[in-house]
Parts: C-alpha cells; sequence; structure tokens
C-alpha cells in the first residue's frame, strides 16, 4: 500500500540530488583560517527511494576533491534537479573553492608556470536549490527538537551547528519527511 502524502515515482528516476560536504579547517597566513573541502557526498533520489550514492575522500589533494566534485555535479546540470544541502553555507563553501581554485589555475597559466590551458569555468547553473536547515526553520516551530527526534538511518544524531553529519542518506530521510508539509512553490526550490 503506498503513502498517500508521496505519489508513486518512476523509481529510476531522480529529481532529488544531495550534497554533503566534509570540511577541515586549515591555517592561512593571509586570512587566517580557511575552510577545505576534503571529501564529498553526493545521493540521487525521490520520494521513495536513494537510488545512487557516491562517496569521495581524499586527504591532501584538494584540487583533486574538487574536480571530481566538478564533475560529479556538471552530470547532473540542467537535468532539473533540486540540490538539496544541509545550508547555505554548503554552497557558499563550494562556491569559494570553485573560485579559488580557477583564479589560482589560471593565474598559473597567465605568469607561465604551469602549461598553457583553458581551464572551463565551475558552473552551478542548472540546479534548483533548497537548504534544508533554513527551511525547516522557516516552515517548523522548533527545528532543533524536531532533528533531535529524528532517527537517522546512518546511527548519527544530527546537530543543528554541524553540517558534516548531515550524510545524503539522512537528508533524504528529512526530504521525504517534512517536503510535502511545505508549500510546493517551496519545494521547487531557487535557482542557483
Amino acid at each position: 500500500m503506498s503513502d498517500p502524502l508521496i505519489p508513486d515515482v518512476d523509481p529510476t528516476r531522480t529529481p532529488w540530488c544531495f550534497l554533503s560536504i566534509d570540511k577541515s579547517v586549515a591555517e592561512h597566513s593571509i586570512n587566517g583560517t580557511q575552510s577545505q573541502i576534503v571529501g564529498w557526498q553526493v545521493g540521487d533520489g525521490n520520494s521513495t527511494q536513494l537510488v545512487k550514492l557516491t562517496t569521495y575522500s581524499e586527504d591532501f589533494k584538494g584540487e583533486d576533491v574538487l574536480e571530481t566534485l566538478t564533475s560529479e555535479l556538471s552530470a547532473r546540470q540542467y537535468d532539473e534537479k533540486l540540490l538539496l544541502t544541509p545550508s547555505r553555507g554548503t554552497v557558499k563553501l563550494l562556491r569559494t573553492r570553485l573560485a579559488q581554485c580557477h583564479l589560482y589555475k589560471e593565474s598559473l597559466a597567465n605568469t607561465g608556470q604551469a602549461k598553457r590551458e583553458k581551464h572551463p569555468r565551475p558552473s552551478l547553473h542548472g540546479f534548483r536549490f533548497l537548504p534544508l536547515k533554513e527551511t525547516l526553520q522557516r516552515y517548523f516551530v522548533n527545528p532543533t527538537r524536531l532533528l533531535e527526534e529524528t532517527v537517522s538511518v546512518d546511527g548519527v544524531s544530527l546537530s543543528w551547528e554541524q553540517d558534516e553529519q548531515w550524510s545524503p542518506t539522512t537528508m533524504w530521510q528529512i526530504s521525504r519527511s517534512v517536503l510535502p508539509l511545505i508549500p510546493i512553490e517551496v519545494t521547487i526550490g531557487e535557482a542557483l
């Protein structure tokens, strides 16, 4: 018997893309501390199941982590995907790191320190975006309590402050519970 609040969908269709970033804080001589992306998880799903989960982690090669994440996301661009993240901070960090890496590669090419190649500009265009924490905060009375009551498949208790614990599996669980309860125009997300 199917749930009346969640319509039946093609089980292979994945309109939701969940992005979780693993970060570390590194000392930076000019700007103080700076968050680095050291790994990521991307999950594809729909209202009935999490269809695919891809994980990548590498300790000392930030550009490789970003390059693999960029190629993973570009495979999903312009497919009318809703990109769900723990918070707006996830996308802000990703944008910052992508811009820094692209500018660094371009500056090396311009000074002749690297082989002159055209580096594609990173883009997040083509996605619709929904930050889960901000959505919970806007539409639910006590979102912190709601998260405390959520039993994660991963066995991790969710923290309001920590994005690292929000895996695609956890975000999928939350999404399928709360998206049917918020206005439909919000579930479409905002364009990136």
